[in-house]
């Protein structure tokens, strides 16, 4: 009869769970960590989450900031309920979290200044960049979805079942820009430059950032006589409350003119009651302008149903 040790039974096992040097904790319910994610518009408002996120992925950094890996799930496979998530380890430890939703690599580099993408037991979360990909600083497509967290510190330590949960922003704008009014609407485009295309993981814009021309990617023109309407469909990133953001149409033949002349986009949105924070910025996902114009002279603007008079007609 063969004699097996019960030392070497011993590393057998030791091997299989995959934990020599750490100390693990079961996988199970009572004796866990859980991630719970929310979108939430108004804080008091409903969950938004699985109705608006498709995929999530969770960059695991160890308490000194260096990176471990990425975990991705979709949101059909979390639980409906709750939309929560197992940790990725339960290897006893603290440790710091980004959660990005979606955020696809089409439309994104998620890597540090000097690589594109990040590099386990190598990158530090303080050279963490997420990136828009453009076209030589030029974007005219619609944007796949960009939803981010703030970095949060976790401890797994073996001790019952916790959840720590996890609240989502999107940084993904849609702008929905109409134009009434205004002289040959068919030779030109309008567009704005923001510098907004690279962001850090405590959420702030790098400052290697470069000014971004976002282009709209679908003009539809409305016309009667010489004036009309124009309609465009913008997609951009974070708007910053403390940027200035001047309108620009570009015509046919290179001409640039400023369409709301003394104005900038940023001031004329803060004229509404309803955005005075950052947060009041990030909590929005369309901003519907309208720029109405008299004789080429702009008489109005309305933003999302804010209607602000900027030159008030002379009565004859």
């Amino acid at each position: 009869m063969r004699i097996i040790h019960k030392g070497f039974i011993g590393v057998i096992i030791i091997f299989m769970i995959g934990c020599v040097k750490e100390v693990c904790i079961p996988k199970d319910k009572n004796n866990s960590l859980s991630i719970a994610f929310r979108y939430l518009i108004d804080p008091q408002g409903e969950n938004l989450f699985k109705s608006s996120v498709n995929t999530i992925s969770v960059l695991l950094f160890d308490t000194q900031g260096i990176y471990i890996n990425t975990y991705k799930k979709t949101v059909a496979s979390l639980a409906e309920s709750d939309y929560i998530m197992d940790f990725p380890t339960s290897v006893v430890g603290e440790y710091n979290i980004l959660v990005l939703g979606d955020t696809d690599e089409k439309h994104y580099t998620i890597g540090t200044e000097s690589t594109d993408e990040l590099i386990p037991d190598t990158s530090h979360i303080s050279d963490l960049r997420i990136s828009v990909k453009h076209d030589n600083n030029i974007i005219s497509r619609k944007l796949g979805n960009f939803f981010i967290s703030k970095t949060k510190t976790v401890l797994v330590d073996g001790i019952g079942h916790k959840t720590v949960i996890v609240d989502l922003v999107k940084y993904t704008k849609n702008i929905h820009l109409t134009i009434n009014g205004l002289g040959h609407l068919s030779h030109f485009t309008p567009y704005f430059v923001s510098r907004n295309g690279i962001y850090k993981a405590d959420n702030s814009i790098s400052e290697t950032a470069s000014d971004i021309k976002y282009n709209p990617h679908k003009i539809t023109i409305i016309t009667k006589g010489i004036v009309g309407q124009h309609i465009s469909q913008i997609s951009t990133l974070r708007i910053m409350q403390d940027h200035k953001i001047p309108l620009i149409a570009e015509y046919d033949n290179g001409d640039k003119v400023d369409i709301i002349g003394e104005h900038e986009l940023i001031s004329l949105i803060k004229l509404s009651p309803k955005y005075k924070t950052q947060s009041d910025f990030d909590n929005e996902s369309e901003f519907r302008i309208v720029l109405n114009y008299d004789n080429n002279v702009l008489v109005n603007i309305i933003i999302n149903e804010w209607d602000h008079v900027i030159i008030k007609p002379e009565v004859s």
